[in-house]
């Protein structure tokens, strides 16, 4: 027996059942949840991941916060 799974319609539910709990949520925490991304550089494949996360956050209510620095950015060391 085999079992065909439409992902797009899973991902929706998904998505409106995670909507509704950080809806339902949000009135007892007083705040919404965020996803914090550092990006470093310019790599195309990974300014398409993170749009897509952000516009993944904006659909079900968690904010996003995107932090996009230069690839020549240096860590500083203790």
């Amino acid at each position: 027996m085999s079992l065909k799974l439409d992902g797009k319609k899973l991902s929706l539910e998904i998505e409106e059942r995670l909507n509704d709990y950080i809806s339902n949520n949000k009135k007892i925490a007083k705040r919404v949840p965020g996803l914090a991304v550092i990006r470093i550089g310019e790599d195309p494949a990974s300014g398409v991941y993170v749009n897509n996360k952000e516009k993944a956050c904006s659909r079900i209510g968690i904010k996003s916060f995107i932090f996009h620095l230069k690839d020549s950015v240096e860590q500083k060391r203790s």
